[in-house]
């Protein structure tokens, strides 16, 4: 089956939106400004020995998923580490700090609709490099 057909501008920028939700959520609130809500749900599902360290890993780790989106390598298996990363961050903060989590419901609803983004680019883009 024949991927549908996307400009190349259009591909890049359905890259960068998704590049940049990884950069922005890692770059920002887990290594520059330390978001003090992420940091505290990884204390408490790590405790405080390693949690903080582990946002700040979690936040280098999001910025290398933005970069391996932007420069378009492997789609689909990246796809997958990124739907994997939001099912266990989403799964790993509802069952150990659901109390630190202002709005459950629009933390799925909006991490669904980024999963799907994430999935039908990748595959787009794994189609369009077998073409």
């Amino acid at each position: 089956m024949s991927s549908p057909s996307f400009s190349r501008p259009v591909m890049f920028l359905w890259r960068l939106s998704i590049a940049s939700v990884w950069v922005y959520q890692g770059l920002w609130h887990k290594v520059i400004a330390l978001d003090g809500r992420h940091r505290e749900i990884m204390k408490q599902a790590l405790g405080t020995t390693y949690g903080g360290a582990a946002c700040v890993a979690l936040g280098l780790f999001e910025c290398l998923l933005g970069l391996a989106v932007l420069l378009n390598i492997r789609p689909m298996p990246v796809a997958w580490i990124q739907i994997g990363l939001l099912a266990g961050m989403n799964s790993a903060g509802l069952l150990t700090a659901a109390k630190d989590i202002p709005d459950p419901g629009a933390m799925l609803t909006m991490n669904f609709a980024f999963a799907m983004a994430i999935w039908t680019q990748g595959k787009v883009s794994q189609q369009r490099l077998h073409e």
